[in-house]
């Protein structure tokens, strides 16, 4: 499932998954990483707040799957 919505650095992440991120200041290309429902998306060490990460494909972290759960 596809997202169009762009996020920034210190925004809550949403959705596990696979996100593109895009810097603005060109050191480097597009690239994907995989981020975790919860946490907060994260600043480039080199441009800072000038990147944003667009979600290509959400999935649930394996510990977040019901079928993964470690019972407490």
């Amino acid at each position: 499932m596809g997202h169009l919505d762009s996020y920034r650095p210190g925004a809550k992440v949403l959705f596990s998954g696979v996100y593109r991120v895009f810097h603005g200041q060109g050191h480097a290309q597009p690239h994907c990483v995989t981020l975790i429902a919860k946490r907060y998306f994260p600043r480039c060490l080199q441009c800072e707040s000038f990147v944003r990460f667009e979600l290509i494909f959400d999935a649930l972290y394996i510990s977040d799957h019901e079928m993964f759960r470690e019972s407490e």
